[in-house]
């Protein structure tokens, strides 16, 4: 029987995404026009750029603000309410074409009711969908939300701009194109407007969001309408969601391909989907058995397995969205097929299982079974780690396993076991001899060895080249470091070796620390340089008159000229040498540096909070960072040393990182990670001090993060995980 020769969805969905780019580009006209009359009253208003720009400060500009941002409401609306509209239509027209063909194939006569059903346009559909509220709110309230902050980032970039336009006397036209530059490149705008004021701008990249707006909400209507018509064609049994031909990578999209039943909702899986869907159509025979004898045809009526499958393994994120109010609109819509547990996800893959697969899962279980027997399971564990350890391919081993049917011989040996084991075992030792016969070390040791600064070069280069290779005996590999450290280090060998052996990976051992202070203490001059001074600058509250040092990355540093180097043993040279050690992030974060010789006041509040508090190092939190005078330290007689503060920076920087993103430290996020943590490793946070608040103990994994990598990730994986994410973007 012929096959119903419906129209090409594919062509019809390619012709959709060419019309959302007209759509798109009209929205950018938009901010292109507001952009340009913003330029306007930035120039008009007499802004000087030497402080942050507020329409607030300008009363007399406020009705002219207020007519921009209706203009700018009306005319997205306008877009959007127009785009959905036409797109329904479109969407129509090609049912139209589809129930044309269909009927045709059927060789049905259409004439009177019985085939009105499947003309009806569904255009109170429309402006129920055009009126919806979603999450609380309507279209307009979207857009006036958008209006709002579309006004904050004009304030910021303006702040970032306008001080230069003025210098070259720019004009209205050039000015807003500056301002299109900042709004459509989100990070510039962060980054410039912290490098000026020394903290975030309140932005989300607006322009972006009413693009993925208006394309939602067009995109959604084109495909709502496309589904309100299939539910009222009888002789469409599902259909099925298929890959775009411009799929740019494996996502979603890919794991929730297939057939689905007319019931379940799908107006895309994310914002800015590509994916179409095609109907599934039944026979000419089913529809006149169903039309004309009532006989029920076979229907899909449940979803594709990997759908069922894919809401169990993402079950979490599920529940975390649902909280969030972040649902994506396809679990929302579709509350029926929500139910699945890991039972109904196993149930679904032993149903799928071919002979061959129950036939390979029971000789794998027959196998384990012979191999646990004859107590082999600890040898082959032992074998397989270790291949790993060293990246040794053992596949033929493996393959013999599992192609094999194992069997007892009667010493209670498997047969053929010796020989093929002792084979893959012989070639991880020729690997492990090899890499053996190298310096091998974990971060701790690479860490430490820093310490000791121009004499511990020798043994850092060697460290690096084989700092990637995980250890097998750590003890080991400590005992190989600390050989080559005693060829580099003459005189502080029993030091570092007492060091090694004897401390605690999160604690530095002050006595090591007092011996490397003459190797460390020096800093590089050329890492700042005396730029001015300045009369009359406050330094927590005091007045002092500072000379002013910049590091090479144009950091200033301000040093009091009567600094009493009793109590602060830091020059600028060592700041700004630790600052240099910083990675670009960090050292972004960091507005600029006091060197203060008075402890710090607020001490006395800090030690009525904070259990075991003695008093501060430094603090930071707002991009200056204050080094203070502290006893504790000095007793220690660990101040004055590059490592010291290096170390201190990843922490202060932590608090600047922390404040510049509005409090990571106080999200759900941070907080769930805080407890998984705790429940692997047993610490509720990697240092005692950061047990005292959650804003510490992100502070202080920031510093762990970087001073011992390796152990921090294994000991706090989840906020490793954050942490990685903030310093990678």
């Amino acid at each position: 029987m012929a096959r119903v020769r419906t129209p090409n969805q594919k062509k019809a969905y390619n012709a959709l995404n060419s019309r959302l780019t007209q759509y798109v580009m009209q929205v950018q006209s938009i901010y292109d026009i507001a952009n340009r009359r913003v330029a306007e009253l930035a120039i008009d208003s007499g802004y000087d750029g030497s402080s942050e720009f507020f329409f607030r400060n300008y009363p007399e500009l406020g009705e002219t603000v207020k007519d921009i941002q209706a203009q700018f409401v009306g005319e997205l609306q306008t877009v959007i309410m127009r785009g959905t509209g036409e797109e329904w239509r479109q969407s129509n027209l090609i049912q139209d074409m589809l129930a044309n063909k269909v009927l045709k194939h059927y060789r049905a006569q259409v004439h009177g009711k019985r085939f009105k059903k499947y003309y009806q346009t569904n255009s109170d559909a429309l402006k129920a969908f055009q009126n919806r509220r979603d999450r609380g709110m309507n279209l307009s309230a979207k857009l006036w939300g958008q209006a709002d902050e579309y006004t904050r980032e004009t304030e910021a970039a303006i702040s970032c701009t306008i001080s230069n336009a003025i210098e070259k006397g720019m004009s209205a036209i050039t000015l807003s194109k500056r301002l299109s530059k900042y709004l459509q490149d989100y990070p510039s705008l962060q980054h410039d407007y912290w490098e000026t004021y020394g903290k975030a701008a309140n932005i989300h990249d607006c322009e972006y969001r009413s693009i993925r707006l208006a394309r939602s909400e067009i995109n959604m209507a084109y495909r709502t309408a496309e589904q309100e018509r299939w539910k009222q064609f009888d002789f469409i049994t599902g259909y099925e969601i298929k890959l775009s031909g411009s799929h740019p990578a494996h996502d979603i999209c890919d794991s929730l391909a297939g057939k689905y039943p007319k019931d379940f909702v799908w107006t895309g899986w994310h914002p800015n989907d590509m994916c179409y869907a095609i109907p599934i159509i039944m026979s000419e025979d089913e529809y006149w058995n169903m039309e004309d004898e009532g006989e029920k045809p076979d229907m899909i009526t449940d979803v594709p397995k990997n759908y069922k499958e894919w809401i169990v393994s993402n079950r979490k994120r599920i529940e975390d969205a649902e909280d969030r109010g972040t649902l994506p609109y396809f679990i929302k819509d579709n509350p029926q097929y929500l139910k699945y547990t890991p039972k109904d996800a196993a149930a679904i893959r032993h149903a799928a299982r071919t002979k061959e697969d129950i036939e390979r899962i029971t000789r794998a279980a027959n196998n384990r079974r012979i191999i646990y027997e004859t107590g082999e399971n600890w040898s082959l564990s032992s074998l397989r780690r270790n291949a790993k350890e060293y990246g040794v391919n053992i596949s033929d081993f493996e393959t013999w396993i599992a192609t094999s049917d194992l069997k007892i011989n009667k010493v209670y040996d498997i047969v053929g076991w010796e020989e093929k084991y002792e084979a893959a075992k012989a070639k991880v030792i020729e690997k492990a001899e090899a890499y053996n016969s190298k310096i091998r070390t974990i971060g701790q040791l690479r860490s430490q060895a820093k310490l000791y600064s121009e004499v511990g070069k020798e043994t850092i280069s060697v460290l690096d080249e084989w700092y990637k290779a995980k250890p097998i005996d750590v003890m080991a590999i400590k005992k190989t470091a600390i050989t080559q450290m005693k060829k580099t280090v003459s005189g502080l060998k029993d030091k570092w070796e007492s060091y090694i052996f004897t401390s605690d990976v999160k604690t530095i051992n002050s006595t090591t620390k007092s011996y490397t202070k003459k190797v460390s203490k020096n800093a590089n001059e050329d890492t700042a340089r005396n730029v001015g001074r300045v009369d009359g600058f406050s330094i927590k509250g005091t007045k002092r008159n500072c000379t002013i040092y910049e590091t090479r990355g144009g950091i200033k540093i301000y040093v009091p000229e009567d600094l009493n180097t009793d109590g602060q043993h830091f020059t600028p040279y060592q700041i700004a040498e630790a600052i240099e050690q910083l990675p670009n992030k960090l050292q972004a974060s960091i507005k600029e540096v006091h060197l203060a010789d008075f402890e710090n006041p607020d001490d006395v509040y800090w030690k009525k909070v904070y259990k075991d508090f003695t008093n501060s190092f430094a603090t930071g939190g707002d991009g200056v960072v204050t080094f203070y005078r502290n006893t504790a330290s000095e007793a220690a007689g660990s101040v004055g040393e590059v490592t010291t503060a290096r170390n201190t920076l990843y922490h202060e920087t932590g608090h600047n990182i922390d404040r510049m993103m509005h409090s990571v430290s106080g999200r759900k996020r941070w907080s769930e990670a805080m407890s998984l943590d705790q429940k692997k490793s047993n610490l509720a946070s990697p240092t005692v001090y950061g047990e005292n608040s959650a804003s510490e103990d992100f502070a202080e994994s920031m510093e762990w993060y970087h001073l011992d990598r390796g152990w921090f990730k294994k000991m706090f994986p989840n906020r490793y995980k954050i942490l990685k994410e903030i310093l990678d973007n």
